[in-house]
């Protein structure tokens, strides 16, 4: 991995966004307990099927609507003047999430799989509900694998293990947020790829690119790269239970269907990798080095029903200028600070997969961005 690249990584700055300050308080954490309502639809549609499978899917749907009712909401806590031990209400429900989801997937998958009461298309449906919810993964896991804490963190690689994608634990932390905005991080799709072009080549970077700076980091410290302290060894038992316990209730088709299930919240998350960054690049210096990573390198968003289901999701900016910074910290920033991008992430995701007419959209905000 390049040095150069990794000192332009900031994760500690205190830059803060210029909006209305809010505090952290119940009140205000009360939104982003929302994402919790699908669970009780969830356990109900897997239990008795038919109309009862409508619910769930409605509420997944609607975020998009609710975006445009509701509009964008710019307001900020203060970074430096809020401790992250009074951010408990607004960890509530991400800890909340980590916790229902295993037993839900694994529910709903026994439903399925071993009680076996459905029809096929009710079978499907619940499929098709489970996955859907399953792209959260990707949320409350990336969350998680950012904090101090050793057990939230490892409750992070176990979510993400039952993405089939555990070792975006190493790549995302270590490889995209110290090379982000560089030729170097293949999470960084340069102005004129194509999503098709981006995604094969972002999945297997990914796995070669974590497994190479796990080496390296071993090999610094003077230890083979089969030393107990290699999260590959997690990752890889995290990966032999969620599997191990979809061949014992189904067998190898239950195990297709786990892949499916996987290679769906992947492909989702590769679709917002690819938007928030697209384009977007940091500055090589007279020295070297390159610039250090701020909010003008990653397309954000201000949507506030989105921001309450996906915890500041659309808040990437401030993120990737500020890694170890709680969802609830993210800030929004002056829209010349940072690009914004020209939709809801669900009209993102609706062009991302025709390349004519991305390319017809973002490239010329990425032109004139660049004129900044």
């Amino acid at each position: 991995m390049p040095q150069d690249a990794l000192a332009g990584a900031d994760t500690g700055s205190k830059n803060a966004g210029m909006g209305p300050r809010i505090e952290p308080s119940i009140l205000n954490a009360v939104p982003h307990y929302l994402p919790l309502g699908v669970f009780p639809l969830i356990f109900l549609a897997a239990i008795h099927g038919g109309w009862w499978l409508l619910p769930p899917l409605v509420f997944m749907s609607v975020v998009g609507s609710f975006d445009r009712a509701l509009g964008v909401d710019g307001r900020n806590m203060d970074p430096v003047k809020t401790p992250e031990r009074w951010l408990i209400w607004h960890n509530l429900p991400v800890w909340t999430w980590a916790l229902l989801w295993p037993p839900t997937l694994i529910f709903g998958m026994w439903q399925i799989l071993v009680v076996n009461q459905f029809a096929v298309w009710e079978a499907a449906l619940l499929v098709i509900i489970l996955t859907m919810e399953a792209q959260a993964i990707f949320v409350v896991g990336h969350e998680l694998i950012h904090r101090r804490t050793t057990w939230e963190r490892r409750i992070g690689e176990f979510l993400l293990a039952c993405a089939s994608y555990p070792q975006y634990a190493t790549e995302h932390v270590y490889i995209h947020h110290a090379l982000v905005g560089t030729p170097y991080d293949a999470g960084s799709a340069p102005k004129g790829e194509s999503f098709w072009r981006y995604f094969p080549k972002e999945v297997v970077c990914n796995l070669t690119n974590s497994w190479k700076v796990v080496s390296e980091r071993l090999a610094r410290r003077r230890l083979p790269v089969w030393h107990y302290s290699n999260p590959f060894w997690r990752y890889g038992l995290g990966l032999a239970f969620w599997y191990g316990l979809v061949f014992w209730m189904g067998g190898l088709w239950a195990v297709l269907v786990f892949v499916f299930l996987g290679l769906c919240c992947v492909f989702s998350m590769k679709i917002s990798n690819y938007f928030q960054h697209y384009g977007l690049r940091r500055v090589r210096l007279p020295n070297g080095r390159w610039e250090k990573v701020l909010p003008r390198h990653s397309w954000s968003a201000d949507w506030k029903f989105s921001n309450w289901m996906f915890f500041n999701m659309q808040r990437h900016a401030d993120h990737h200028a500020t890694a170890s910074r709680h969802y609830p910290l993210l800030q929004s920033h002056d829209p010349e600070e940072s690009p914004e991008l020209p939709g809801t992430y669900a009209d993102m995701m609706n062009i991302v997969l025709r390349p004519k007419r991305w390319f017809e959209k973002m490239d010329p905000l990425v032109d004139q961005w660049r004129k900044h």
